[in-house]
């Protein structure tokens, strides 16, 4: 787990560090240099030898399954009821920024904080199914890296994500907003854009599920994502919704968000205490692609490790924290 972390967190910035101008070797001392003027040789004249090309990179092109999502309605509300759903037609676009945030704690060593990266772009619905579910395509167009630290300035960082404008994301979206199987497209990668990919599909967010059935102000809903934390280990993010508002079009609502797993076996080690929470928000307005939310969840949990000089096994307590807020640009 401290390994994946550190290759994924530290990676771009590694490689930054790696642009960097390489030291010259030190200069020889006079005092050796051999002085003796040595008669100039003839040099044949040489045939221009072309330069081999290196091959350009191939196109990456990765899937990630969907988690488990179920939702349960609690509470159907007051009022007049009327069903939640996205509802967009086929060929609708929208633009959207998305922001992602990423952050680690550990004991004894800290933490980080990356910088947050910024993704614009626009979502396409490719097509709609008659269950009112539709696909959906999202086309990356510029990228961008803010609130940067001197540890990880935006001078560094940015240039490395280059890779990802042009970069599609796309998949199913069911009528109650649950989604699919995510799939990544980048037509033309760098050396950077695995860990690039990595980072923001550590930082990925849960989209926000409602109920199918017919709900009014005051609605309350349960959606529960089973999920494996940095593709490691299974936690349960359980995501308790109420319905703030629906006026014209527009829906509002809050949610508070529990995360908790079961003790398990990672590797040679193992995953314990698994806990945490955080909270959401979420506008829906009936006809656009994607709804505009913002959401934060804390993930705590202790990993055990071998002690290099010890041999022993020894607890390690980390917290994750990731963060997204999208938008219209």
């Amino acid at each position: 787990m401290k390994r994946l972390l550190a290759v994924t967190l530290f990676g771009l910035v590694a490689a930054a560090a790696c642009k960097s101008p390489a030291k010259q070797p030190p200069l020889v001392p006079s005092t050796q240099l051999d002085t003796t003027k040595a008669e100039p040789k003839k040099e044949e004249p040489k045939e221009p030898v072309a330069e081999a090309q290196p091959a350009a990179p191939k196109p990456i092109h990765v899937s990630i399954a969907a988690p488990k999502v179920t939702v349960k309605l609690i509470s159907k509300g007051k009022g007049k009821l009327a069903k939640l759903a996205l509802a967009p037609k086929q060929g609708a676009s929208q633009q959207v920024e998305l922001a992602l945030d990423f952050t680690t704690k550990e004991d004894g060593a800290g933490g980080v904080v990356v910088p947050t990266v910024v993704l614009v772009g626009d979502t396409e619905v490719k097509s709609v199914g008659a269950d009112g579910g539709f696909d959906q395509q999202f086309t990356c167009s510029s990228v961008d890296v803010r609130n940067a630290s001197p540890e990880m300035p935006a001078d560094k960082l940015k240039p490395l994500l280059v890779s990802l404008i042009g970069m599609t994301i796309g998949g199913p979206v069911g009528a109650n907003g649950i989604a699919g199987d995510v799939t990544f497209h980048i037509e033309k990668p760098d050396q950077f854009t695995p860990q690039a990919l990595q980072l923001i599909g550590l930082a990925w967010p849960n989209w926000p599920a409602f109920p199918s059935e017919p709900i009014g102000p005051g609605a309350k809903w349960q959606s529960t994502t089973v999920l494996k934390l940095a593709d490691r280990f299974e936690v349960s993010v359980v995501a308790d919704y109420e319905l703030i508002s629906h006026t014209g079009t527009t829906w509002k609502a809050k949610g508070k968000i529990k995360v908790s797993g079961a003790d398990q076996a990672l590797d040679a080690g193992k995953i314990t205490n698994i806990t945490g929470g955080g909270e959401t928000e979420v506008t829906i307005e009936e006809g656009q692609v994607v709804p505009t939310f913002k959401t934060k969840v804390a993930t705590k949990f202790k990993a055990s490790e071998k002690d290099e000089k010890t041999k022993q096994d020894k607890m390690v307590s980390f917290e994750l924290t990731t963060a997204a807020n999208v938008k219209k640009p």
